[in-house]
């Protein structure tokens, strides 16, 4: 096209020069969307394409999305309801031009969809039933960890586990969104139970117990279906109320999943009310006489004298004593299964002792023939016995003289007191031993010629001391005598001796020191044991110390108990290294000695460290105990070992099984311990398993087993 002007001035024209203009149709924009319909639901997502254009400017409601670029799509989640989508443009000639597509959106709210639960703290036990309701939409879906479970408005479950997400979606018209998601914790349930202290569940009225809950983190006890303690993470339930036939259970909780324990059934016993009664209403009686107690109202019975059981529970309701002395407390216990009491009767003796006392001149080791005078104190009338059958009285007369006693006859004594109107035997009778006289034997003629001799043999094969005109002859102890001069000569046997060492019984170890190992019905010596002041017996050995000193040991040596480095047994006594001991003791299978220094030495088994030297090894040789000083006595038990120091305190060592040892404890020591409770100690002492000691008052101490 050109364009020129023509001009006009007073009637004249003219004509411009001309242009050529070039007019560039404007570009065709067309609109296309993702959504023909324009309904779409609140937050989804749009594409908005253009073409016809060399730019594309993207327009919602007139307000430019980003500035003119050649990219022709354009997305978004963000329209609202009634927004204006249009597009404008640049062709490829420079026009300009927005789209006639004009196109407007129809944005529907999405459903408000939400759930609850059954359980609004989302904790639940395994197989719990849990109900979700849904609301906001018209239809929905639930999802368990994004796995599709259920569909409707209402979902049950009872196999949800722990950690599981169960999360709703609804629909609503066209619109579908997820709502809110409940996390689960899911607990297991405890597998609940209970034990109490008392295994039988047998108990007696009033007896503590303790329950123990087992299998949970917190518990709470019931007796009898009522809660009685609980629920807290307190394990243990301690009562003293339990009556006959309650059951006893416990709830466990597990973060509030519980669960109850099966029961245990209680068999309560009532205590019994135990009777006691004696044969003698008054409770005076003689020394010596026979009483019986009865007990009653009681199933089983134990009596005590002084606190120590005289048998072992019985159903047998009497008990007789004829060794009852003044003062001695009668009482018993009464059973009803394992419930005991003891009688409120406590029945307290009063015996009548008479000092009677019995004493024999020259002695009780006579000869066939020899004259024995008896003479009895401390009675008003008496009556003598010889092996039980009277031989004089009863009378005033309280001496008796006989030449007719023959080995192994017991004569005994029966006085009578008119004060109290009691008889009573001599607590000591004499048993007699009896030797036959020797009798000496020619072996040939008595009248001999000077330089001959006569063998005279004794009919004596020990124990001999031959005298030649009234003199001993030195050495002369044999059963022979070879006589060489004229004159008189005679043979005295002595039995027995100062401080010499005699045994009878078991031999198989060589305990009697005879070098035999022959079982002996009479005493017999030990061989070779002189001036012997202290007797000490284990099991199967023996231990002396003499007037020096010296320790001699013989018997059994399988522990080393010996103490002469060996295993070896002996059958007469054989010397230790020892000659310079104040004291010895023998346990079942070791020994000890105090020395003049205040050392002990020990030696033997060591299974329980007896022997105190901080191991439990055996040893066969003397070694000193560390740590103890000044020592003056020893007392050994089964073992256990007591040992008393110049100060008047005690140590103890080894066995404590039944607290022998006085520390307070039943833990057994390898090692010496003071008993700190005691003090000024005279002297101390011991039984198998059990102690004694007594101080210098004379009051005495005891501790241990009194079984």
């Amino acid at each position: 096209m050109n364009i020129y002007v023509e001009g006009y001035n007073t009637g004249c024209s003219a004509a411009s020069n001309a242009f050529n203009l070039i007019v560039n149709p404007l570009p065709i924009i067309d609109v296309a969307i993702s959504d023909p319909d324009t309904s779409i639901c609140e937050g989804e997502s749009v594409t908005i394409s253009g073409t016809g254009s060399g730019t594309y400017e993207f327009m919602i409601n007139g307000v430019s999305q980003g500035p003119p670029t050649s990219n022709s799509t354009f997305n978004t989640n963000s329209l609202v309801d009634g927004d204006q989508i249009t597009i404008q443009g640049i062709g490829v000639n420079g026009c300009f031009n927005t789209s006639t597509d004009l196109y407007t959106f129809n944005v529907i709210p999405n459903p408000a969809v939400a759930m609850v639960s059954s359980d609004p703290d989302s904790s639940i036990c395994i197989g719990d039933t849990v109900t979700f309701n849904a609301s906001g939409a018209s239809t929905y879906q639930y999802y368990v960890n994004g796995n599709l479970a259920s569909s409707g408005s209402v979902y049950v479950t009872d196999s949800l586990t722990n950690g599981q997400i169960v999360q709703i979606f609804g629909t609503d018209n066209i619109c579908s969104t997820f709502g809110n998601s409940i996390p689960f914790s899911v607990y297991s349930y405890p597998v609940s139970s209970i034990i109490s202290d008392d295994a039988d569940q047998t108990i007696c009225q009033g007896d503590q117990v303790v329950f123990t809950g087992l299998g949970a983190f917190d518990f709470e006890f019931y007796v009898n279906g009522v809660s009685v303690q609980g629920p807290t993470t307190q394990d243990s339930l301690i009562t003293t109320t339990i009556n006959d036939g309650d059951i006893i259970t416990v709830e466990g909780g597990n973060q509030g999943c519980t669960n109850l324990s099966s029961g245990l059934t209680f068999t309560v016993n009532q205590f019994p009310t135990t009777t006691l009664t004696s044969s003698v209403p008054s409770n005076q009686i003689c020394f010596g006489d026979q009483v019986d107690f009865t007990a009653g109202s009681a199933i089983e019975y134990e009596f005590f004298i002084n606190g120590i059981s005289q048998d072992p529970a019985s159903v047998l309701n009497l008990f007789g004593s004829d060794e009852l002395n003044d003062g001695d407390v009668v009482t018993v216990l009464g059973y009803d299964g394992d419930c005991a009491a003891l009688s409120a009767t406590v029945i307290t003796m009063g015996v009548d002792v008479m000092p009677i006392e019995l004493t024999a001149l020259p002695g009780n080791i006579i000869c066939v023939g020899d004259q024995v005078d008896f003479t009895g104190v401390g009675a008003d009338t008496y009556e003598f016995f010889i092996d039980g059958n009277s031989v004089q009285g009863p009378s005033a007369t309280n001496t008796y003289s006989t030449t007719t006693l023959t080995n192994g006859q017991v004569v005994s004594l029966q006085g009578f007191l008119g004060a109290t109107g009691c008889f009573q035997y001599a607590p000591t009778s004499q048993l007699f031993v009896v030797m036959d006289n020797p009798v000496i034997t020619a072996l040939n003629s008595t009248t001999i010629c000077e330089g001959d001799s006569v063998v005279l043999e004794s009919s004596y094969l020990t124990w001999n001391q031959w005298y030649w005109d009234g003199s001993p002859l030195g050495g002369e102890n044999g059963i022979f005598y070879e006589a060489y001069n004229a004159g008189t000569y005679h043979v005295e046997v002595t039995l027995g001796g100062v401080d010499e060492v005699w045994g009878l019984g078991s031999n198989a170890e060589g305990q009697l020191g005879d070098n035999t190992t022959l079982n002996s019905l009479d005493a017999i010596e030990a061989l070779g044991l002189l001036n012997i002041i202290e007797l000490e017996s284990g099991i199967d050995f023996n231990m002396t110390r003499d007037n020096t000193g010296a320790v001699y040991v013989w018997g059994n040596n399988s522990e080393g108990q010996l103490g002469d480095g060996s295993f070896t047994s002996t059958l007469t006594a054989i010397p230790t290294s020892i000659t310079n001991a104040i004291d010895v003791a023998a346990g079942h299978e070791f020994s000890v000695a105090a020395l003049t220094t205040g050392a002990v030495m020990s030696w033997g088994n060591n299974d329980f460290g007896q022997l105190g030297q901080g191991n439990f090894a055996t040893t066969n040789f003397p070694f000193a105990i560390a740590g103890l000083t000044n020592m003056v006595m020893v007392s050994a038990g089964e073992n256990h070992v007591l040992a008393l120091k110049d100060d008047g305190t005690v140590f103890s060592w080894g066995d404590n099984a039944f607290g022998q040892l006085g520390d307070g404890t039943l833990v057994t020591s390898n090692v010496p311990i003071q008993i700190a409770s005691l003090s000024g100690i005279a002297s101390v002492h011991t039984g198998d398993n059990h102690s004694f000691a007594v101080d210098s008052t004379g009051q005495l101490y005891v501790w241990g087993s009194n079984a």
